[in-house]
């Protein structure tokens, strides 16, 4: 769905929020995975349904780029993301 809404815009997606479901996948299909979507995608904020060592490869993947949900983050609509009333991922 990434890979077809990048090459839509022709632009790569700004931030990905949400679970990725890839706590039963093994590390290199994390890693293979995220080699596709490192491309199309500038920020990432995995939620706790990645699982966590999916979470850990997304941080070394993206670096300052994954911004891992804690308790209390809001997302807003503009690509924003807040934590304690301060803007941590922004566009």
């Amino acid at each position: 769905m990434v890979e077809a809404a990048s090459d839509y815009l022709g632009q790569r997606i700004y931030l990905v929020v949400g679970g990725f479901h890839l706590a039963s996948k093994e590390k290199p299909e994390v890693e293979l995975l995220l080699e596709k979507l490192r491309p199309k995608i500038e920020k990432v904020c995995p939620t706790h349904c990645t699982g966590e060592e999916a979470i850990e490869l997304f941080r070394e993947g993206y670096g300052q780029d994954c911004i891992p949900e804690e308790r209390g983050d809001q997302s807003i609509s503009d690509g924003r993301i807040e934590r304690g009333g301060q803007t941590i991922g922004s566009k």
